[in-house]
C-alpha cells in the first residue's frame, strides 16, 4: 500500500489515525455517540485498496444498510443508490462489514493517473480524494 503511511498527517480533529500491519485505520467519533472506524486494505484481486467500514452507536454496531446510510447521513455523507455500498465481512477479521465495492478503482485511478496535474501526488493521494471523499475521508486542506 505505497503512499498510504504518509497520509497519517492533516485529519480533522474527529479522526484518529494509525498506520497498523499495512493498513491505514481512521477512527471518527461523531457528536452523538456514534463512532465510525475505517480499514484500508490492499485488495490483491482488485489490485487496489479498499476501505471497510464498521460503524457503532452507543457501542452497538450498525448492521442495516438502511442504518448505515442514516449513520453516514449524521456525519454530513451522503450515500446514494450509485454509490457501490456492499456488505460483507472484514477480511481479517470476519466481522460484518460495509465496505465501498472496488470493482472499477484501479481503471478509475489510473485513468485519473494519466492527468499531468495528477503526477505530482501518489497513487494513495488519489484514490483517498476520489474514493475516500465518498464515505467521509477528507484530510484538511493544506
Amino acid at each position: 500500500m505505497e503512499g498510504f503511511k504518509e497520509l497519517q498527517d492533516g485529519w480533522p480533529e474527529d479522526c484518529h489515525v494509525r498506520w497498523r500491519d499495512q493498513n491505514l485505520q481512521i477512527t471518527r467519533i461523531g457528536p452523538s455517540h456514534q463512532t465510525a472506524k475505517y480499514d484500508i486494505l490492499w485488495s490483491h484481486i482488485y489490485v487496489c485498496p479498499v476501505v471497510y467500514m464498521s460503524c457503532y452507536r452507543d457501542s452497538e454496531p450498525v448492521t442495516l444498510l438502511a442504518d448505515f446510510v442514516a449513520f453516514m447521513a449524521e456525519f454530513g455523507v451522503v450515500i446514494t443508490p450509485d454509490i457501490a455500498i456492499t456488505q460483507g465481512e472484514h477480511p481479517h477479521t470476519g466481522l460484518p462489514v460495509f465496505f465501498l465495492h472496488p470493482c472499477k478503482t484501479r481503471e478509475t485511478v489510473d485513468l485519473v493517473m494519466q492527468d499531468e496535474e495528477m503526477h505530482k501526488r501518489s497513487e494513495a493521494e488519489v484514490w483517498l480524494e476520489s474514493y475516500g471523499r465518498i464515505v467521509g475521508l477528507h484530510r484538511r486542506a493544506r
